[in-house]
């Protein structure tokens, strides 16, 4: 079964087109829109190309940290997330960070809280201090899941195979409004005709 029909909303947005493979997955499993934001200028044109006949597809080109923002404010409903934005090989270009996960994160999550999204992290093998690149990195998945529950603490957890067993962190959240507003609870008074008002015991 395809992933992305599992946690399938009307939108998904992606951090990392790469060669195009999730956009791909995407649209296979029937997302009506599909945004995906690519860094490096050969991948994005790779992509860009070989997506341009098909009209539910956006790719943009650029950073994701600066970038996703300004996309998800525009949406307003669920959004399947699938960030998978990060340094691959010598053929790909990054931002600030090899890794902008907890950053996309951080990005995220009023979107999150308000919408009730679900966030999926790809490739968790790479995020732990054995990996090579844990020393540019600097953090491990226990940050991801601790960044994810500080966003809301009973967000639920789960894990799928990817590459490996368990390599994609799979995070779904309760919708809720993060601008509620109470209305103020109007005092009625009924008037008792035939009895003296009460006086207030100083």
């Amino acid at each position: 079964m395809n992933l992305f029909e599992k946690y399938k909303n009307k939108c998904f947005v992606e951090t990392g087109s790469y060669k195009g493979d999730g956009i791909q997955k995407a649209i296979d499993a029937g997302f009506d829109k599909i945004i995906s934001i690519e860094i490096t200028p050969k991948y994005y044109k790779l992509c860009k190309e070989k997506f341009q006949n098909n009209i539910s597809v956006e790719v943009i080109e650029g950073d994701s940290v600066q970038l996703l923002k300004s996309i998800i404010s525009k949406i307003d409903e669920p959004i399947t997330f699938w960030l998978d934005g990060h340094y691959v090989d010598e053929t790909t270009k990054f931002g600030d960070k090899l890794c902008p996960i907890l950053d996309e994160i951080d990005i995220i999550k009023d979107h999150v809280v308000k919408y009730g999204d679900t966030v999926l992290i790809n490739d968790l093998r790479c995020w732990n201090k054995a990996n090579f690149f844990y020393r540019h990195y600097k953090f491990d998945v226990n940050d991801i899941i601790n960044n994810l529950k500080f966003i809301d603490k009973y967000v639920k957890i789960d894990y799928e195979d990817g590459f490996v067993k368990n390599d994609i962190l799979v995070a779904q959240f309760a919708a809720r409004d993060i601008e509620e507003k109470t209305k103020p609870i109007k005092k009625i008074v009924k008037k008792r005709s035939g009895r003296p008002k009460s006086k207030k015991i100083k």
